[in-house]
């Protein structure tokens, strides 16, 4: 697939473009030179020449003074077009050709008094022109007392705009991303409730017609026997970021137009896996990663869109799914005699947990007051908190329509910078912190440590109970070479678990590559230092870590555990993995973990 070129091509280009350019310029120049400084062999002949480039000389200045009169004559006709309009509204005679010659050349003869007198003429008559102009343009205007604006119209209209726009951002249309508007995200809807409440009856329907689906597209596969051209391309981009940590840029802009020409964003997982990591690795040739980072994740698709993705990975995909269940199970076994429940959700992101738990709060007979404090990292650009308001929006809605006494608090900080005093502790409440699938933002480095210091805020907080999902990845190591091999083969378990569960033609299938996955690729392998941000550990290190902070780790649920395995089993792929270590839930696909979940307190309680 073709892609842009890198800064280095477009600087060979472009110095290439300017040195023909000045050699074409020199030449001609050159060649002008000695045609003008060579001299004739023949006398007769120069003279013969001169005397021809007199003529041409004076035939050139003849023509250039019948054009200013021909000018000249045109400017007067229009003057003369312009005058006789004004004349016609005052209601007056425009005079003739010859009278307006006879004036002219009176005109002439007469004093600077004259010329005075004319001017201020004209500008009296223009001046009550215009007056009379706007009497006229007053008659359509409205009365001040009946000046307004119609703000529903308005709002409308800007949220159509807003939506289209975004939409048209999703498929990549869309080329400016300065919008004069915020569009206005519908809180809830039918669409919202069938995802978020997640009806058995519905979710299994949907699953199964994936299911279905997908094995019409295995069975044609089959027969049209495409899979004997799929080319791993794995070991190719291997040895590029080789050579790219070598600076061998000969070899690796030979490997990157290699795997250029079969990877592409429609194809296999094998095509649509090379393409992402192409993109990143030439992000990083040209070392522009950093930027590219900002602008993938400053261009993201609307809440609506990102739940439509969000519902085919769900019946695609258990991870999430068992995820919150885990969760919120957890919750409602430590609160079932709790008069206030206050829940900090460090990585909130859209709050699509949080629905169903309210649901299963408002079967209770007498319901606790609920508390949640959404906290994530500030988006870019001028909302930062727009994504924690819109979910707390929502999430107040459901609690209304369940008839929960509910409170809300968004905060969007880099976590590291939240103090307790921020968070609006009360007494007699149940303190349960809830982090999915997030802390792999939070910078680890020699220098940078703020997951340690994330650790403590939330210690000192003394929860009831700390719920902590951790995406299980090796990409946090700061040699380039190996941080790729582990993103590599975690994605490609990614990647090959999405190509054997979601059709490829699916949009909700390109979007969630393109928005979720892509921009974690090009973090990962494009960015280095502060500007990386996305460091994924193993949950062995996590273990170590939070046990060095002063956690103690909580027994797995066997109920839940068991679940989970049954849910697993019955409706999904045959190759996902349900495991368990050392009190850890962990979820895969074909033997590689790819989740892992565990509950914890710290030692004080």
């Amino acid at each position: 697939m073709a892609s842009n070129p890198s800064s280095e091509e477009l600087s060979f280009r472009m110095n290439e473009l300017l040195y023909d350019n000045f050699y074409e310029e020199r030449n001609d120049l050159n060649s002008y030179k000695l045609n003008e400084s060579q001299p004739s062999n023949h006398n007769e002949e120069f003279g013969h020449l001169t005397s021809n480039a007199s003529l041409n000389y004076v035939s050139q200045m003849l023509l250039e003074e019948i054009d200013e009169n021909t000018i000249f004559d045109q400017e007067e006709a229009a003057i003369r077009a312009t005058e006789k309009i004004f004349y016609d509204i005052i209601g007056q005679e425009y005079p003739s050709s010859s009278d307006k010659n006879t004036q002219n050349q009176t005109g002439l003869n007469n004093s600077n008094s004259g010329d005075c007198s004319c001017k201020q003429s004209m500008d009296s008559l223009v001046d009550s022109q215009f007056q009379k102009g706007v009497q006229e343009a007053m008659k359509f205007l409205p009365s001040v007392d009946k000046l307004s604006i119609n703000l529903d119209k308005f709002n409308e209209s800007k949220s159509k705009m807003n939506t289209d726009n975004r939409n048209a951002d999703l498929v990549g249309e869309n080329k400016c991303k300065k919008a004069a508007f915020y569009a206005e995200e519908p809180l809830r809807n039918d669409f919202f409730d069938k995802v978020l409440l997640g009806r058995k009856e519905d979710y299994l329907e949907e699953v199964s017609n994936l299911r279905a689906i997908m094995q019409k597209e295995i069975t044609s596969e089959l027969e049209e026997n495409n899979e004997k051209s799929i080319i791993d391309l794995r070991p190719l981009l291997i040895n590029c970021a080789h050579a790219i940590s070598n600076n061998d840029h000969i070899i690796s802009n030979e490997l990157i137009k290699r795997i250029r020409e079969n990877s592409s964003p429609n194809g296999n997982w094998y095509q649509r896996l090379a393409h992402y990591f192409l993109y990143a690795l030439e992000a990083r040739l040209a070392g522009t990663g950093s930027e590219i980072y900002r602008k993938l994740v400053s261009i993201q698709p609307t809440t609506t869109n990102h739940l439509k993705a969000f519902r085919i990975y769900l019946a695609a995909c258990p991870y999430t799914k068992a995820s919150f269940y885990f969760s919120n199970k957890t919750i409602l076994n430590m609160s079932k005699n709790a008069s206030k429940i206050h829940i900090f959700d460090f990585g909130i992101n859209h709050g699509f947990q949080w629905p169903s738990f309210l649901e299963r709060i408002s079967s209770w007979g007498k319901k606790p007051k609920i508390k949640i404090t959404g906290i994530d990292f500030p988006l870019p650009g001028f909302r930062p908190a727009q994504q924690v308001e819109e979910a707390g929006k929502r999430l107040s809605d459901y609690a209304k329509s369940f008839n929960i006494d509910f409170h809300y608090q968004g905060i969007a900080c880099k976590w590291e910078n939240i103090k307790i005093d921020d968070l609006n502790v009360e007494k007699d409440e149940i303190i349960i912190v809830n982090c999915l699938f997030r802390s792999r933002l939070l910078i680890d480095e020699s220098n940078l440590i703020d997951r340690d210091s994330v650790l403590k805020t939330i210690s000192e907080l003394k929860p009831n109970i700390f719920i902590h999902g951790i995406i299980n990845g090796m990409s946090n190591s700061p040699y380039f070479v190996t941080r790729f091999r582990e993103t590599l083969f975690y994605y490609s378990s990614f990647f090959d678990m999405i190509d054997a569960n979601m059709p490829r033609n699916s949009e909700e299938r390109f979007a969630m590559e393109r928005y979720l996955l892509g921009p974690k690729v090009v973090n990962i392998i494009a960015c280095e230092g502060s500007e990386r941000v996305v460091r994924p550990e193993n949950y062995r290190q996590w273990q170590t870590r939070s046990i060095r902070e002063g956690y103690v780790q909580n027994l797995l649920d066997r109920e839940i555990y068991n679940n989970i395995i049954y849910y697993v089993r019955k409706i999904f792929h045959k190759e996902y993995v349900v495991d368990e270590d050392n009190n850890w839930l962990l979820m895969g696909w074909k033997g590689r973990i790819a989740f892992a979940l565990s509950t914890w307190k710290p030692n004080q309680l």
